[in-house]
């Protein structure tokens, strides 16, 4: 029988194993850098879902996993910023 500790653990590398299969598929098969946004970010959607998962799963909630209710429209609204500013040259250089 795994000890807590021991549980974690493999539960990360299981998680980081399924991250990694992501990444790779995205890269290989759906080539999501290749495209206008320029960036792969289906894999990047898809840890964000599994790292809520997993803290479900855990018992964690959001402040054991980093994240501050009070911070986190401010982050949201940064990082829309900063898509809009990505996004916005390249739409009109097409």
């Amino acid at each position: 029988m795994l000890n807590k500790k021991e549980r974690m653990l493999s539960g990360v590398i299981f998680i980081y194993f399924i991250c990694f299969v992501f990444r790779f598929i995205e890269y290989f098969l759906l080539r999501t850098d290749q495209t206008f946004w320029g960036e792969a970010f289906v894999h990047k959607l898809i840890g964000i879902l599994i790292l809520f998962i997993a803290a479900r799963y855990y018992n964690l909630n959001f402040s054991n996993i980093g994240f501050s209710k009070n911070r986190i429209w401010n982050g949201c609204l940064k990082g829309l910023a900063y898509l809009y500013l990505h996004i916005q040259p390249k739409l009109y250089s097409l």
